[in-house]
């Protein structure tokens, strides 16, 4: 049987991750299918080194290949052609390709929650694209051309049962985690040196991670001279880092812009924890590669930040500063009497992620 896998729309963040990790394994093992990559320099080098320039679609523009009825016409017959009977698809967003087994992966939370709410504040353009994209989505489901849903956690899975008239099959696999070869990583404490409590905070600025939080929090720490930093990933000269410096919380809150892939792990190690105030998650690279080192992940009291931290995690209310506060407070007081974690919970490695996926991609 010839698959197609499509990874057109996956080019940053943990969609990329997501979708990089899975093509190394596929690319190796199905060795008569067929690519949709986005033209981006970290697929294409894979492909480069693994397989025959036929094998490929290179997408400039992938929301062209969902509503573009030339495109779609297009796609149709490179399918018919190749004799392909499956599209795996990696990417929140269906083609729009009926009489051929489609499963989804959904690993955008956003598309399965509503958009009007009480914390995230989407602008008018921000609502008109995620309305489009949910109603696109809706279709795609509602008319069968999806067979097969693949997400991340239970709370994706009861989230999609409340959002869509879904009838099809829906899988649950964890993405990977591969920790970092010890052995390539100079170790470094990257913080400085006072006896303040450092958390890391391996954050964006998206509106669902909630990143106003940890100036409100801040504010009260420093009205009650509690020694502690938050060591954020983002630019100081962003809205937030304004903020910062405008609130004179700057010994508070210190800035990486970028941290190098092989240095991120001396600043989880290093760190006395992770603090992240989110709104939202699909799964959250920054928890795992938290837990990977050993690290209590200090974040919000959701369903999706409980399934996947466990008892690594100390949880918070992410719309009161207050109870922040008292929860941090508790962690210290744990942690200078519990310095060295062990009891973490499992992270899947990426072959295992993979195993999985295949034994759905065979099976169906």
């Amino acid at each position: 049987m010839v698959n197609l896998y499509v990874f057109d729309n996956l080019r940053s963040g943990g969609g990329k991750s997501v979708g990089l990790n899975y093509l190394k394994k596929i690319i190796v093992e199905d060795t008569s299918a067929f690519f949709m990559l986005p033209n981006d320099e970290d697929y294409l080098e894979i492909a480069k080194s693994h397989s025959s320039a036929k094998k490929f679609i290179i997408i400039d523009n992938p929301r062209k290949y969902r509503v573009n009825i030339f495109k779609i016409l297009e796609i149709s017959k490179f399918i018919k052609q190749n004799k392909i009977k499956k599209i795996v698809n990696f990417t929140n967003m269906p083609l729009i390709i009926p009489r051929v087994y489609q499963i989804l992966m959904i690993h955008k939370a956003q598309l399965l929650l509503p958009i009007k709410n009480d914390y995230i504040q989407y602008n008018f353009f921000e609502k008109l694209k995620m309305s489009l994209d949910k109603f696109f989505l809706s279709l795609c489901l509602n008319t069968k051309i999806v067979k097969h849903i693949i997400v991340q956690t239970n709370f994706m899975k009861n989230e999609l049962l409340k959002s869509y008239d879904f009838k099809g099959d829906i899988s649950i696999i964890p993405s990977g985690y591969d920790s970092i070869d010890t052995n390539k990583i100079i170790f470094e404490n990257p913080y400085n040196l006072s006896s303040n409590f450092k958390f890391f905070v391996p954050t964006s600025d998206a509106k669902h991670k909630n990143i106003e939080y940890i100036i409100e929090v801040t504010k009260k720490a420093k009205k009650e001279n509690m020694k502690i930093e938050f060591h954020v990933t983002l630019s100081e000269d962003s809205e937030f880092g304004a903020t910062v410096k405008q609130e004179k919380l700057t010994d508070y809150i210190i800035f990486y812009n970028q941290i190098d892939y092989f240095k991120i792990h001396n600043y989880y190690k290093s760190s006395d924890g992770v603090f992240l105030p989110t709104f939202l998650e699909s799964f959250c690279l920054p928890y795992v590669e938290g837990i990977s080192t050993k690290k209590n992940i200090l974040t919000s009291d959701r369903p999706f930040a409980r399934e996947i931290c466990k008892e690594a995690g100390w949880y918070f209310d992410p719309l009161d500063a207050k109870s922040g506060i008292k929860v941090i407070k508790e962690y210290i007081e744990f942690i200078k009497k519990t310095p060295n974690q062990s009891n973490m919970p499992k992270i899947y490695s990426w072959k295992e992620s993979y195993e999985m996926l295949r034994w759905i991609i065979n099976k169906y």
